[in-house]
């Protein structure tokens, strides 16, 4: 795929966003199942930054040049 926003639209925005809540779910599933209240906040804390950055990571913001703007 040559054209970067065909590309971005079709493969990367869907693929990062899906992978984004597998993440998040996983995650809330690890804490409900962990013993102490330590390792339930660390696996909620881990998965949902990673979870976070995929999502920021897959905005199509301005800056990237993908053909949208602010407005």
């Amino acid at each position: 795929m040559k054209d970067d926003l065909l590309r971005f639209y079709t493969i990367e925005h869907v693929l990062l966003m899906v992978v984004a809540i597998a993440l998040i779910t996983v995650g809330y599933s690890k804490s409900k199942k962990s013993a102490t209240d330590a390792n339930k906040f660390g696996a909620v804390a881990r998965f949902y930054l990673v979870g976070l950055i995929l999502i920021l990571g897959s905005i199509p913001w301005p800056f990237r040049d993908l053909g949208a703007g602010w407005f």
